[in-house]
């Protein structure tokens, strides 16, 4: 159960105070191993009442017994040592009240959200709430601990009765009320129309590379009367995680809230898993542009690309340029191939099945007339002009040389088969007397 090394949470809070006394919020956001080596990265936020300084003291206090309980459990169990961590900071918490029960109501709201190996698990006590931003999607994840909530899930009134009761909003399950607390462990995917067991089910929900985790407190989601804000209201507070960095995110969406002139502390923490902001820097840069505008981690990030572009397309015309030397120039460049300069056709050739054989050493090589020689008669003979002799001009042979090899195993291959015959006619006797 222990997160992967890259696994790299961005995680920020933002908290701004309300006009309300004996009315304080804090939150944790961060990373830590527990007792049994699983490791953690949290959100949590408290909302604490107390006067003379006691809502400061018990959100304090509730943070750090849940982090001390934390370091030191040995359980494997994400969702069983939030239970008991939760117990233990109530114990506390009742203490302190039992102490400075002249100080009016000392109690808290705590809503944790943990990310161990990209799975979230969430507690919650009280009216804080957790929120999940996913694709442009807002999901609640908690049920707010209400009377009017409660009823609800008895049936016994109809949904009007309920709203239209002076308790509706009324908190009836907080850290320090009472010795024993029932710490709610689900986590609600249809808004709270599943039983607790189902919800408990559900822990341990996969994140995605762009999932956005918001912890907060009610003055996030409540307006200035009091009431819940509209669901257009959460939503446009919510969409400020978007392309946002988490302590920007968190900032935004507490200024937002405030605009709607809200008495009480406004209170986010928030996660975000690796990816949601892809090629941004891990934090924002003072004097951070606005939305839209240019910045120079996307120029860089582009020239990077079109580095990457601009290698490929050289590589590519590299082996086709490869290729055509190996198509049309090495087999030029081979030994033992060469390209014919001229071909030749005699008339008389051999049939192409001819192989030229080696002569034996005995052969008697007969000389025959070459295609130049030409008999020309001696001044001597001026007979009539019928005694000039026209040798018949043979046909082109090509040009082989007879290189004889001492074989005795091969035949001999007469001449007459390879070389064409020319035929001379017989020369005529001189017509006598002698001149």
């Amino acid at each position: 159960m222990t997160a992967p090394e890259s696994l790299s949470l961005q995680a920020a809070g933002y908290s701004q105070p309300g006009t309300i006394p004996g009315r304080a919020d804090r939150y944790f956001t961060g990373r830590l191993a527990t007792g049994a080596g699983m490791d953690l990265h949290l959100a949590i936020v408290v909302d604490g009442s107390g006067a003379g300084g006691l809502a400061e003291q018990i959100t304090k206090l509730a943070i750090d017994t849940l982090l001390e309980y934390l370091k030191t459990s040995k359980s494997n169990s994400v969702v069983e040592i939030l239970g008991r961590a939760y117990e233990v900071a109530n114990r506390r918490i009742y203490e302190t009240a039992q102490q400075n029960q002249n100080k009016g109501q000392v109690a808290c709201s705590m809503a944790v959200a943990a990310v161990s190996g990209s799975r979230l698990y969430v507690a919650n006590v009280g009216s804080c709430r957790v929120y999940l931003v996913r694709q442009g999607q807002i999901s609640q994840l908690t049920i707010d601990h209400t009377w009017a909530n409660a009823r609800l899930r008895e049936g016994v009134l109809s949904r009007d009765e309920i709203l239209r009761s002076p308790d509706a909003g009324k908190v009836t399950r907080l850290l320090g009320l009472g010795r024993v607390v029932q710490v709610d462990l689900g986590l609600y995917l249809r808004g709270g129309a599943e039983t607790p067991a189902q919800a408990a089910q559900a822990q341990g929900l996969p994140l995605g590379g762009q999932d956005v985790v918001v912890v907060c407190s009610d003055g996030l989601t409540h307006t200035a009367a009091g009431g819940p804000a509209s669901a257009a209201t959460l939503e446009s507070i919510l969409r400020n995680t978007h392309n946002q960095h988490a302590n920007m995110a968190a900032r935004q969406m507490i200024e937002e809230a405030s605009s709607h002139k809200t008495q009480d502390s406004a209170t986010a923490a928030v996660l975000e898993m690796p990816g949601h902001m892809l090629g941004a820097p891990a934090q924002p840069p003072a004097g951070r542009p606005r939305p839209g505008s240019a910045s120079p981690t996307s120029g860089k990030t582009r020239s990077r690309i079109a580095g990457i572009l601009a290698l490929l397309f050289s590589a590519v015309f590299l082996i086709a340029l490869a290729g055509l030397f190996v198509i049309f120039v090495l087999p030029n460049l081979l030994p033992g191939r060469s390209t014919p300069t001229a071909t030749q056709a005699p008339a008389t050739q051999a049939p192409a099945s001819a192989t030229l054989e080696p002569v034996q050493p005995s052969q008697t090589l007969l000389p025959t007339k070459k295609p130049t020689d030409t008999l020309v008669p001696s001044p001597t003979d001026t007979a009539a002009p019928s005694a000039t002799i026209t040798p018949e001009t043979p046909s082109p042979t090509p040009t082989r040389t007879l290189t004889p090899t001492y074989t005795k195993e091969k035949p001999s291959v007469e001449l007459t088969e390879l070389m064409p015959t020319i035929e001379i006619p017989e020369e005529p006797p001189p017509p006598y007397p002698y001149p």
